[in-house]
């Protein structure tokens, strides 16, 4: 299934209250997709704080297979978004075309990859649910 211009989509705000710093290679952020699965379809880091020019930072959307173990962490072939260095606050940086497919009982991390010596932003998720449903997810139970 390929991205459509003009097909609804849903965001996800994946940030702090500044913007995600964006200095230190590290885990960010932790993202649990619960009941349906979800198709990651773009990504988008608005810089809050302007990169340092020469540095660039890589923000990755990378793939835990079971949620809150590494292991099996899926590092290759995510999505990424790559901020040049001198990329002015206020510049939204995205990269679409993704459609990466989070079933649930996985848990999607984001994180900087490459990092600037200064630097932050917002990262949204643009997304749409999977059209099927939970119970064919191997990694659901319904609940008593």
């Amino acid at each position: 299934m390929s991205y459509v211009v003009n097909k609804a989509t849903l965001q996800l705000n994946v940030t702090t209250a500044s913007g995600l710093a964006l200095q230190t290679v590290a885990d960010k952020l932790f993202i649990n997709f619960g009941y349906t699965p979800v198709i990651i379809r773009a990504m988008t880091v608005t810089v809050t704080t302007a990169i340092t020019g020469g540095d660039q930072a890589i923000v990755a959307l990378e793939r835990r297979i079971t949620a809150g173990s590494d292991t099996g962490r899926v590092t290759a072939g995510v999505p990424t978004v790559i901020v040049p260095g001198g990329t002015a606050a206020g510049k939204a940086v995205y990269k679409d075309n993704l459609n990466f497919l989070f079933s649930p009982g996985e848990e999607g991390v984001l994180r900087l990859t490459d990092a600037a010596a200064a630097g932050a932003g917002h990262v949204v998720l643009h997304y749409e649910l999977a059209p099927y449903a939970i119970t064919n997810s191997l990694n659901s139970l319904a609940s008593a």
